[in-house]
């Protein structure tokens, strides 16, 4: 699978224990064991495709104006780049 310039979960491993997600529009957030995350997605998983599918449930992805859109974000990552 190409990775189009995304960081996979396994670029994390070894760098973080845990990743953390959160959405400042609805106070959605979460913390989960990186290693935990490769194991069960795998090491290729990019990181946008498991915070699309951790976020799937979230109406606010639904939403057709942009403004009002799921901001379901890991903010560790910059840190890490």
């Amino acid at each position: 699978m190409p990775r189009d310039g995304a960081m996979t979960l396994g670029d994390l491993l070894g760098r973080l224990d845990w990743l953390d997600i959160v959405c400042a529009k609805c106070d959605r957030h979460g913390r989960y064991r990186v290693h935990g995350l490769a194991a069960q997605h795998g090491r290729d998983c990019k990181v946008p495709d498991w915070i699309s599918d951790i976020t799937r449930d979230c109406p606010r992805r639904r939403s057709p104006g942009l403004a009002d859109a799921c901001a379901g974000r890991c903010p560790g990552l910059p840190e890490i780049g």
